[in-house]
């Protein structure tokens, strides 16, 4: 075939996101597939100029690809090279790296050469990737992820390919991207077997991001991969980020879901009760507890001055003492100070301290005190109670542990208002693996369908909820969105439910 005939039949095809959204499991998936070539950045070159701000060097797009494509050279090499298509991976900058953010399609007509898909991804999971990796500029996050959708909108046939469909289903999503761009689909290209970094690059600059210089974190998780995995959460965004992202973008995040979150708002609507647990979904309650144990350890060092335990071998036998004696979840009527005077004369004893009534007393007061300082609402939960009883929702706590201690800890919490019941497995005498949703929804007269449940355990949340016919939510913070079985949805904040039961009128417009 002749370099001429090869030119010709080279098409051209752009993938749009975000930085750190997961573009290079891209180029590792196409540049497995023999006819394409895999480029990054053609209409951002290195073609930097001194700016008037301070002398910082920036960077300026390139509109040449659309104009004279065969003048660029990584055009040249690949239709060389007899590639069908060339890809390029393009990702919106950011003041951070001293670049400009711009328009990557300056026309319709660049739209309708290029085809591009854009690539979205949960943006608290990108932010958080991006602190990773020591970008901590919020306002520039949030600048770029809305560029990202402005994008979007402007193009004449918007597709969009969300990130977290990929982890989920990654075969599907890429032969829709595949059929869409008009490249042959392969299940090879899901095995990653081509060296990584092994791309066609425009310049030498360009080139030492993936082959020489990487920035240190920069591309570890997909280079060490064979194929797409999900990856879990760095953990590194603070409550108020969160809240302030989903605020900012988490809608644009779900109207790029269109109709495949339909069946997810309809659901949803229907629901009369809303069910939550309440440890660990609606508050801090490992980060609250291990404070005041802390506070109770730290207590017990100045008491005994003369001993040589540490709070570290204090805290490992309380660590055991708990995993012993919490195994009835609570449901043998206690009160929670029962239940903390016994754990804590279990600690003392277990190291040969005195264990008196005044003693534990002090220890008592220490922790509840200590505790009471630590509460922290979980990100968005406030918000979103408040916006299900303006829906006219009913909502409901079934959780574990002892009926006054988390009566108390709703109180604190400021969260009373919003509660119809509270039920513990304390007040009923059984453990959620044990029926507690069977008998709430008898002494309470309610039909399965009519609630749905929240709760941040698989085993003691979700499972028994569904045995029970009830709809779930599992709240993850660690993973990522899963909307594809409406009664097993998973959610990684509760401002996304809160949006999910909201005013949905512009829900998917960018999809119809």
């Amino acid at each position: 075939m002749a370099d001429g005939d090869q030119k010709q039949q080279l098409q051209i095809r752009v993938l749009v996101a975000c930085p750190r959204s997961g573009s290079t499991i891209f180029m590792r998936i196409f540049h497995e597939l023999p006819r394409c070539a895999v480029t990054s950045r053609l209409i951002l070159p290195g073609n930097h100029h001194e700016s008037g701000d301070k002398g910082l060097s920036r960077v300026k797009p390139d509109y040449s690809i659309y104009l004279d494509p065969e003048s660029k050279s990584v055009y040249q090499q690949a239709a060389t090279e007899g590639y069908a298509t060339l890809i390029s991976k393009e990702e919106l900058v950011h003041v951070t790296k001293n670049e400009y953010d711009f328009a990557i399609f300056p026309s319709k007509a660049a739209y309708e050469m290029t085809r591009p898909a854009f690539l979205v991804r949960d943006p608290v999971r990108v932010y958080d990737s991006w602190k990773k990796m020591g970008w901590r500029d919020l306002d520039n996050f949030i600048i770029s992820y809305r560029s990202l959708f402005d994008m979007m909108k402007a193009s004449p046939t918007p597709y969009v390919v969300i990130y977290e469909q990929l982890v989920h289903d990654a075969r599907a999503t890429v032969a829709e991207l595949t059929e869409y761009w008009g490249i042959q689909f392969d299940d090879c290209c899901l095995e990653f077997k081509q060296p990584f970094g092994d791309y066609i690059f425009k310049d030498d600059r360009d080139r030492s991001l993936y082959q020489d210089a990487v920035p240190d974190g920069q591309f570890s998780r997909i280079k060490s991969h064979t194929r797409v995995e999900e990856f879990r959460r760095h953990g590194l965004l603070s409550i108020l980020e969160l809240e302030q992202i989903e605020a900012e973008v988490g809608n644009l995040y779900l109207e790029a879901w269109g109709p495949r979150i339909d069946s997810v708002v309809a659901l949803l609507a229907k629901k009369t009760w809303f069910g939550f647990d309440l440890d660990d979904t609606l508050h801090e309650f490992r980060k609250a507890s291990a404070h005041a144990a802390r506070s109770v350890f730290e207590a017990i060092q100045v008491m005994y001055p003369e001993s040589d335990k540490q709070v570290d071998d204090l805290n490992a036998t309380y660590r055991e003492i708990l995993r012993t004696k919490t195994a009835n979840a609570f449901t043998d009527g206690r009160s929670s100070e029962d239940y903390r005077r016994e754990r804590f004369s279990l600690l003392l004893e277990a190291h040969e301290y005195e264990s008196s009534p005044e003693i534990l007393k002090q220890l008592l007061v220490v922790y509840q005190t200590s505790l009471r300082e630590a509460l922290t609402l979980k990100a968005g939960a406030f918000n979103l109670l408040q916006k299900l009883k303006a829906l006219g929702k009913n909502v409901m706590i079934v959780t574990e542990g002892p009926q006054d201690g988390q009566e108390w800890t709703v109180a604190e919490l400021g969260l009373k208002p919003f509660i119809d019941i509270l039920i513990t497995t304390n007040e009923v005498g059984k453990s959620k693996v044990d029926g507690l949703f069977s008998a709430v929804l008898a002494n309470h007269n309610i039909v399965p369908e009519d609630l749905i449940y929240i709760g941040d355990n698989p085993q003691r949340d979700i499972l028994p909820a569904q045995a029970a016919g009830i709809d779930t939510v599992l709240y993850d913070e660690n993973s990522n969105c899963l909307f594809s079985d409406p009664q097993n949805l998973r959610l990684n904040s509760l401002p996304k439910l809160e949006y999910l039961v909201g005013d949905w009128n512009v829900l998917g417009q960018l999809m119809r």
